[in-house]
């Protein structure tokens, strides 16, 4: 059913949907290893950044759904965007005391592109006064955003962790240089659909063959068995990391002007089913293993049955979205009964979310 034909204005609950499962989720997450597993000893000044927090996000769950950007979701945005300037500003204070220097790099750096990733979000209120939301600069100031806060901020709290837990890592140096270098230009992945000059294409190219050779440099650390323990926490950083070595993949293969005119056929499928793979089978199931690794979420048949079904829905889901596109570019048709499917293998997923959070309420 079209939007326009519904009574209520589902854009406001898409709004809703990016702007929790980003920020209420993800970069809650974030700040829990921060908090946590990172800077123990200065515990309680992030804990009072991430309650002061909670009322931005509370406040843009109960504004977009009803008046999409109105003044009160955009109140309680530029609230937010205050918070994580805060958290910045404690990121590289606190930060001198790390003795990993890479450690601390990877957070100094992630804490820039935070900082950077809200450019989005004003440019983004001055393109709506300026009434240029049918303009490409709507659609250009949201892709900077999302970019810059999770392949910027959220990847570089992954791997400050990673070096941070295992201190003997190789190659930490050349991995933060390549992953540093990297996000300016794969930003270009977020305009190569306006169909650029080809020096685009190249610099695109080129970050994302950086970030494959640093993931290439992780694996070849044997990280895998570093954190090997054979139980659920292991299990679903697996998962995790291969995920992640899809998403490299993707980012290669994007980069070329042909795969390029299939995504721009097909951008509601295979472009949504790449952002839900990035958030949903690498942050999310990753960020989950170290809850558990780490005993904030216990290890229990409640908690395992609510991530099986979980992670069937996030399989099932891709899997019905990739093949949409696939069917609808090459064959010109559609999945039978797409939207339905689609539908049902998505209900598992807030089912197993329930029962995780279930379990994380009960500990």
């Amino acid at each position: 059913m079209h939007t326009s034909t519904m009574f209520y204005n589902y854009k406001h609950l898409l709004h809703t949907h990016s702007h929790i499962a980003l920020l209420g989720w993800l970069y809650n997450a974030a700040l829990i290893v921060l908090q946590y597993f990172i800077f123990k000893e200065n515990r309680r000044v992030f804990n009072r950044i991430f309650w002061i927090s909670q009322i931005t996000f509370v406040g843009m769950l109960f504004s977009f759904p009803f008046e999409g950007y109105g003044f009160f979701s955009i109140t309680f945005s530029t609230l937010y965007l205050f918070c994580s300037y805060y958290l910045v500003y404690q990121l590289f204070k606190q930060s001198k005391s790390l003795k990993n220097i890479y450690v601390a790099k990877f957070i100094r750096w992630g804490g820039v592109y935070l900082v950077i990733s809200s450019i989005g979000p004003f440019a983004l209120g001055a393109i709506m006064a300026l009434g240029l939301k049918e303009t490409i600069w709507y659609k250009l100031s949201i892709y900077w955003f999302i970019h810059f806060l999770y392949n910027g901020f959220f990847v570089f709290v992954v791997f400050s962790y990673l070096i941070n837990r295992f201190q003997n890592l190789k190659n930490q140096r050349l991995i933060f240089q390549l992953m540093n270098f990297s996000v300016i230009p794969l930003y270009g992945l977020s305009i190569l659909w306006i169909q650029p000059a080809f020096p685009f294409y190249l610099l695109t190219f080129t970050g994302a063959l950086l970030q494959l050779i640093a993931f290439y440099l992780l694996l070849k650390s044997r990280i895998i068995f570093l954190i090997r323990n054979n139980g659920l926490s292991f299990k679903l950083v697996s998962i995790a990391l291969i995920t992640y070595g899809l998403k490299m993949i993707f980012q290669v293969g994007a980069s070329f002007e042909s795969v390029q005119t299939f995504l721009n056929n097909t951008v509601s499928t295979s472009v949504i089913g790449y952002l839900h793979l990035v958030m949903l089978g690498f942050f999310t199931l990753f960020f989950l293993s170290v809850f558990i690794q780490h005993e904030l979420l216990k290890n229990t048949k409640l908690l395992k049955a609510g991530i099986i079904i979980l992670v069937l829905g996030i399989v099932l889901s891709e899997s019905l979205l990739f093949s949409q596109s696939i069917v609808n570019y090459f064959f010109k048709t559609s999945i039978g009964n797409y939207n339905n499917l689609l539908f049902l293998a998505s209900a598992f997923m807030p089912v197993g979310i329930v029962l995780i959070g279930i379990q994380g309420i009960k500990k």
